[in-house]
């Protein structure tokens, strides 16, 4: 493909995509030292797994023996060992419990009640209502019969806590949607233990910053898993994690600042292929913000999360049951060009953002992050270069002092 343009000034930007589908690619837990990740990618192949093999029930758990909650009581929990891959028993204590909250606190932390008490306040005020209407309902009352979703505050046992390494900031496991016995009857293998209830699990030992906006932006997080389990349990990742990431910004809780910025040093990332970098999450996120901006805000956020087709096919059935003829290639496209111009002004705002600015400056903040990290740069003529790119990925190229026409081939 050749292009010629005519220079009026000394230096044009070029960005290069790929845009062919491929295979998905198998989710799995990667965690970096020090950098708050979630737990789900633990969870995720299960997920898709049980959804097709354990049959459906209306049955709950709580018929076979679970009592409703109430305040002071001290429960045993099983939790996952992400440095082991297994699961232990702790136990925990019922702190507060709200019209759908159930919050236990694991024995031996300490957390002061002031908050404890705003943990159930942005939970009822900001993160319940945001999830269930930008993205829908989670399961309810549930398997184990109790509007109430359980929130336990815990020392996630990941690298910190033996020593180095990862960090975990939460997880949802889908594992606790099933009865025990079915899981010992279809998976008797695999050692799964189930709480039989509606679950989040949050960090709460350090580094984790107990009440900041970090921290409830993980809860917010973490419930669009648990809703997205519910309408799609077999969901491509990079699809539910970009939601999950939105959903943290559209509670109230800013920008994934961090997986922003990873995603600009690394903006060759494939948006469809997941490892659970943080590049990936940046990624993810990003997009979907950039859809909610351009292509129907909440409703087609909504739309996206409850198409029972996975990855693009299901973005495209949104569009499609949204009445929008734009379909997935069409967004990458002006996606990636907003990404490096980010420009309101262009296009009736089609090339920019509104909700942060992308800049070129070394800035780390809620609004103003770094544009794309270029591939190359061409400052002499003729000039030529090879390389290789991933399927749905992008590579920016700049050429400076030319003269006159420039030609692509």
């Amino acid at each position: 493909m050749r292009r010629s343009f005519s220079q009026t000034a000394l230096a044009i930007a070029v960005i290069v995509a790929i845009l062919l589908t491929s295979a998905p690619v198998a989710a799995a837990a990667s965690y970096a030292p020090i950098i708050a990740q979630d737990g789900d990618g633990a969870f995720r192949q299960f997920a898709a797994t049980a959804a097709t093999k354990i049959p459906p029930t209306s049955e709950p758990a709580s018929l076979a023996g679970i009592q409703s909650d109430t305040l002071g009581q001290t429960l045993s929990f099983w939790a996952f060992d992400y440095q082991l891959g297994t699961y232990y028993q702790t136990s925990a204590t019922t702190m507060r419990l709200s019209a759908h909250a159930a919050v236990f606190v694991e024995t031996g932390l300490s957390i002061a009640p002031s908050v404890l008490d705003n943990i159930v306040t942005n939970w009822e005020t900001k993160i319940y209502p945001s999830d269930r209407a930008n993205f829908g309902s989670e399961p309810s009352p549930g398997i184990d019969g109790d509007a109430r979703v359980t929130i336990l505050l815990l020392n996630i046992r990941d690298g910190q806590y033996h020593g180095a390494g990862s960090y975990t900031t939460g997880y949802f496991s889908s594992v606790n949607e099933y009865r025990q016995s079915d899981l010992d009857t279809w998976f008797p293998t695999l050692g799964q233990k189930s709480n039989q209830r509606e679950m989040l699990f949050l960090d709460a030992a350090n580094p984790t910053e107990v009440g900041s906006n970090s921290f409830y932006g993980t809860i917010a997080h973490e419930f669009q898993h648990m809703i997205h389990w519910a309408l799609d349990a077999d969901e491509e990742a990079w699809v539910n994690e970009g939601l999950s990431d939105l959903a943290s910004y559209l509670a109230g809780f800013g920008h994934a600042t961090n997986h922003i910025n990873a995603f600009m040093s690394n903006p060759d990332d494939a948006l469809t292929s997941w490892s659970g970098s943080l590049a990936d999450y940046g990624a993810s996120y990003i997009f979907f913000l950039y859809v909610w901006e351009q292509y129907g805000g909440d409703d087609t956020i909504r739309a996206i999360a409850a198409a029972p087709q996975h990855g693009i096919a299901g973005v495209d059935a949104a569009l499609a049951a949204r009445g929008l003829t734009v379909r997935f290639a069409d967004i990458f496209a002006s996606w990636n060009l907003a990404n490096y111009l980010d420009d309101t002004t262009l296009v009736n705002g089609l090339y920019g953002y509104n909700t942060l600015s992308l800049v070129d400056a070394s800035a780390d903040s809620v609004t103003s992050f770094l544009r794309p990290k270029l591939t190359a740069s061409f400052g002499a003529y003729a000039a030529s270069g090879s390389g290789s790119m991933r399927s749905w990925s992008a590579q920016y190229q700049k050429f400076t002092g030319g003269t006159g026409g420039l030609n692509f081939t």
